[in-house]
């Protein structure tokens, strides 16, 4: 009887220290993403992303769950926090091509005390598929994907531009992860980060057929391209005059990504939001 116990005691303590941990759906946490496009003249933009109710996690499994919308039945395994040396990840893209990741590499490090695992996954096979790319990825425990974007692991293929991972922000406090981020790296995308304040709003978010893309100032002369999370326009438009333009329908529901160009101003604006 007072083995069991103790082993329940362990296992009790054991969950309540990760519980404790940075969690990737804590709504304190604020990664500051860098997104560069390459379909054309390479554009640089950044934006401050935090967690939506889309994501769950199960900190007994270790497990950070997606929808890709809310009312959805099926999840999806964003991040597996008990992966081993070894141990495989599978996607199927939609066209039935197939690929696979697997963890090549597990380190750790401390914050305040506790430690957090990195794993690097390494792609070992892949159909080829024309116009995609398909990169090896990092994964920070409590952070996330961290060289591709946090979302990364759903849908590991790149699509005319990438996202990075600058900053990372727990209840305000700057998240050293060793070789990646850090006060410096914070700093650093501080000073290249445009000063203007102004940014797009999505009314409301998550977003429908008659939701709104508000712009920060009248675009006299621009352009917007919407694309799912296959990396696919489902939508381009010119702006001419505008303050605002209405989303429509987009035919399915789920993440999608936008990219703004004010051509007078020489401003870009990206960004994602849910469609519902």
């Amino acid at each position: 009887m007072r083995r069991l116990m103790y082993i329940l005691f362990l296992l009790f303590t054991a969950h309540s220290s990760y519980a404790q941990k940075i969690r990737f759906t804590d709504t304190s946490n604020v990664w500051l993403v860098k997104s560069v496009y390459t379909g054309g003249p390479i554009l640089t933009s950044f934006s401050n992303q935090k967690i939506t109710p889309n994501y769950r996690e199960d900190t007994l499994l270790k497990k950070v769950y997606y929808k890709y919308k809310l009312t959805d039945t099926d999840e999806y395994i964003l991040y597996d926090y008990s992966l081993k040396l070894g141990d495989s990840i599978w996607k199927k893209h939609p066209n039935s091509d197939t690929f696979c990741h697997i963890v090549s590499k597990i380190d750790s490090f401390q914050v305040a005390g506790d430690w957090y695992k990195i794993w690097y996954f390494k792609k070992v096979y892949q159909n080829n598929i024309s116009g995609f790319n398909f990169w090896d990825f990092e994964v920070v425990e409590g952070i996330g994907s961290i060289k591709n974007g946090t979302d990364y692991p759903l849908y590991p293929t790149v699509f005319e531009g990438y996202s990075t991972v600058l900053c990372f922000r727990n209840h305000g406090n700057i998240i050293t992860v060793p070789g990646y981020l850090s006060p410096a790296t914070c700093e650093l995308s501080v000073n290249i980060t445009p000063k203007s304040s102004k940014s797009i709003s999505i009314i409301p978010n998550p977003a429908n057929e008659n939701g709104r893309i508000v712009f920060p100032d009248v675009i006299q002369s621009g352009s917007v391209v919407i694309t799912n999370m296959m990396g696919q326009v489902v939508m381009r438009k010119e702006i001419v005059n505008k303050e605002e333009m209405t989303i429509g329908s987009l035919g399915n529901e789920g993440v999608y990504f936008y990219t703004i160009i004010d051509k007078l101003s020489g401003q870009t604006y990206k960004g994602r939001f849910v469609y519902q």
